[in-house]
């Protein structure tokens, strides 16, 4: 099943500790955060894996196994990977990936949410649209359970990509982002905040600061 509402996290635990996104965050304070969460929330708990922590497909088990311990329900796992500058993996050594962490959890009889990213979009590639349709169905060959497109905004793409798609397609919040309206008539199964969400409050946050510095006084926190 698709959850219709339920947290997705890993970019804003990595600005809430200072780094930046692309796997700066460590597993262990990812870890640390999702527990603190888990105990805290009523809801379905997903959680960005990024590119799963590890450098093998059995250490992405792992690293899967420990959050399902935790209660976590879900996972996304992106197809690119950030070292000095984020670069695709190719479309088969994901899809080889993805196969190979749903084999390993079937040896546990572990049934997780898997969202695969794919990150043609968020690179803008030439060909981004051929690029993704490939992709989507690559992986969903691999058994994956839904397909997260992020910087897709293009109505026309986002149809034709949909129609192509078996599984939910998930989308991000960009500035150009269709309405949900218009998302779910097209065929989208659910909407990613991202970090924009936290970056506003951020920027809510420093206002209120630099008017609290030019009034010297705590009044306009309160107005």
């Amino acid at each position: 099943m698709y959850p219709a509402r339920n947290l997705w996290i890993a970019w804003v635990i990595a600005a809430m500790l200072g780094y930046k996104d692309g796997e700066h965050l460590s597993c262990e304070e990812l870890l640390f955060v999702v527990e603190r969460i888990v105990k805290c929330v009523n809801v379905p708990l997903s959680v960005d894996m990024e590119s799963g922590y590890g450098k093998s497909a059995k250490e992405i088990v792992e690293n899967v196994l420990r959050l399902v311990r935790l209660g976590v329900v879900g996972i996304n796992i992106e197809d690119s990977q950030v070292a000095g500058e984020r670069k695709m993996l190719s479309a088969h050594q994901f899809q080889s990936i993805l196969k190979e962490i749903k084999v390993e959890l079937a040896k546990h009889d572990v049934d997780v949410f898997m969202n695969a990213r794919t990150d043609t979009y968020l690179l803008n590639l030439p060909n981004k649209l051929e690029e993704t349709l490939k992709r989507i169905a690559l992986y969903e060959k691999a058994g994956i359970d839904a397909i997260f497109i992020p910087c897709l905004t293009s109505m026309e793409d986002t149809q034709m990509i949909t129609q192509a798609a078996t599984l939910p397609v998930n989308v991000m919040c960009m500035p150009d982002l269709p309405s949900f309206k218009e998302l779910r008539q097209a065929g989208i199964s659910r909407i990613s905040s991202g970090n924009f969400v936290q970056e506003a409050l951020m920027k809510s946050f420093r206002k209120i600061l630099h008017q609290t510095l030019k009034d010297q006084s705590y009044k306009s926190i309160f107005n």
